[in-house]
């Protein structure tokens, strides 16, 4: 029985195995983000069958079979590589695709099957002896083979996203990815772990020369997004910035760590690079030596996009807080980072957001150059200092601050907290303006009802206060206001 071309369609979509794999990418897209996060909240699944041999086994089936599919260059277009996949299969299958995706722009997937182990090792070093260890020789060079396949189709493809277990595996930006197409629309380059670093493509040699600021003739006009992790980082930042620069929407760079001396150096390249950038930008795991500049630049680098620092090592941290200005990026998020000792304290930025810092800060000091309409703290420490210091930094008219949110905030006093309440900002009219907002969230400190009740009589529009109390070892629970008339407050300035 001969199917019609149409029918024929209807079952090559009925067994195409790619949605259920796309699914599985976005599921692994959000356990990364509970990683960084910190939080594993997540049920296991079992992955879906990888997508290995679409549509090259439904071509084998018969020859009416293969005209059709040969036909239809759009059913090729959109190759799924597996690294660790039989090489050979894998390299017949892609040059297949290539071929007979004619001149459809491409959307390019390179990937391995083994993406999630068991949960506690998600994001653990892998235990050489194990059957990692001889994978970790093999795939650089099956990853070499997928590239130089894919080299001269590198300009006409529209998505590139290249996940490898190992740094060493991806391709370089500057070497390998020079000749993508103007039509470029997102790049992802992501690594499992990173640990060899290509010493000389990083630290050696001349790079290339940093474009102004104001540079505009870049070939890449459509990049949206830009994903880059180990290596390539700093190799797109130091040795081919253009790329940094040509992201509109989302930039993120993650998963670098190395302390040798030479890569102190870089740090210029990563600042400029991030400068360059107008994009959302997300800095996550990179940890570099400290830069200790002869002369300090004669101007500070400036960041102009939505900025989120996660989970960076201290002398990053610091490299960021001593040279970039976040004047102009609007929104600054630091997320699970150390405030290290002696770095500069925060320049201006309109809404600063400070979440789960891993030590405990002087904020009183950091923030008493800060200025900014929005401030929100989450699992802060002691706050008794900053917001009495919040409170007199208003009054003088030193701090433009109208906005003050405190999720999971335990350790500050009801009196400090009325002090910021009380505290008015002059105008040019010699008016005086009060907080627009202040909201206690989640698990606040425990208050008297009598403390409750003077903020709800005098602030009930501007400020809100979480009701739910701790016990004695910690477990919170939610009480009734009349169950509170004895309780002391949970906090006090002799704690601070």
């Amino acid at each position: 029985m001969k199917f019609p071309t149409e029918l024929l369609y209807i079952l090559f979509d009925l067994a195409d195995p790619r949605p259920a794999y796309r699914t599985w990418k976005k599921y692994l897209t959000h356990i990364e983000a509970e990683n960084d996060d910190g939080t594993h909240n997540s049920p296991e699944r079992e992955p879906p069958p990888p997508p290995t041999q679409y549509p090259h086994h439904l071509a084998r089936v018969c020859r009416r079979w293969n005209d059709v599919l040969a036909g239809t260059p759009q059913r090729w277009n959109n190759p799924i590589v597996f690294l660790d996949h039989d090489i050979d299969e894998t390299l017949a299958d892609l040059k297949m695709s290539l071929r007979l995706s004619q001149d459809v722009p491409l959307e390019v997937v390179v990937d391995y099957t083994r993406k999630i182990e068991k949960r506690g090792d998600s994001l653990s070093w892998p235990r050489w002896g194990s059957d990692i260890s001889p994978y970790r020789d093999e795939e650089p060079w099956r990853s070499r083979a997928v590239i130089e396949a894919l080299r001269p189709h590198f300009p006409r493809c529209r998505n590139i996203t290249f996940e490898a277990r190992f740094g060493m595996s991806l391709p370089s930006p500057s070497k390998d990815l020079s000749s993508v197409s103007p039509m470029l629309q997102n790049l992802i380059l992501k690594c499992k772990y990173d640990f060899q670093h290509q010493s000389d493509l990083l630290f050696g040699g001349d790079p290339a020369p940093i474009p102004d600021t104001n540079q505009a003739n870049f070939k890449l006009t459509d990049l949206s997004g830009l994903t880059l992790s180990g290596y390539t980082v700093i190799d797109a930042c130091r040795n081919f910035p253009e790329l940094i620069h040509a992201a509109q929407d989302s930039l993120t760079l993650r998963n670098f760590r190395t302390r040798d001396s030479k890569a102190a150096d870089t740090v210029p390249y990563l600042l400029q690079a991030l400068s360059l950038s107008c994009a959302d930008i997300v800095v996550h795991d990179i940890d570099l030596p400290l830069w200790q500049p002869d002369a300090p630049p004669r101007e500070p680098f400036q960041l102009q996009g939505c900025t989120t620092l996660s989970a960076l090592g201290d002398e990053t941290m610091r490299n960021i807080l001593d040279f970039v200005d976040f004047y102009d990026a609007g929104i600054l998020i630091i997320k699970r980072c150390a405030l290290p000792p002696g770095a500069s304290r925060f320049r201006p930025v309109d809404s600063l957001l400070l979440i789960k810092l891993s030590n405990f800060p002087d904020l009183a000091d950091m923030l008493s150059e800060w200025d900014g309409w929005h401030l929100s703290i989450t699992h802060g420490p002691p706050l008794n200092g900053l917001l009495r210091m919040l409170a007199r930094r208003r009054r003088m008219g030193d701090l433009s601050m109208d906005e003050l949110e405190l999720n999971c905030c335990t350790r500050f006093s009801a009196d400090a907290m009325k002090e910021l309440c009380e505290s008015r900002t002059p105008d040019n009219l010699g008016e005086y303006s009060r907080m627009d907002s202040i909201s206690v969230n989640d698990i606040g400190p425990v208050i008297r009802t009598d403390d409750r009740r003077w903020f709800e009589e005098r602030y009930p529009d501007m400020i809100s206060w979480a009701d739910e109390m701790m016990d004695s070892e910690g477990n919170s629970y939610y009480a009734d206001r009349d169950d509170m008339t004895d309780v002391v407050s949970g906090y006090s300035d002799d704690e601070e």
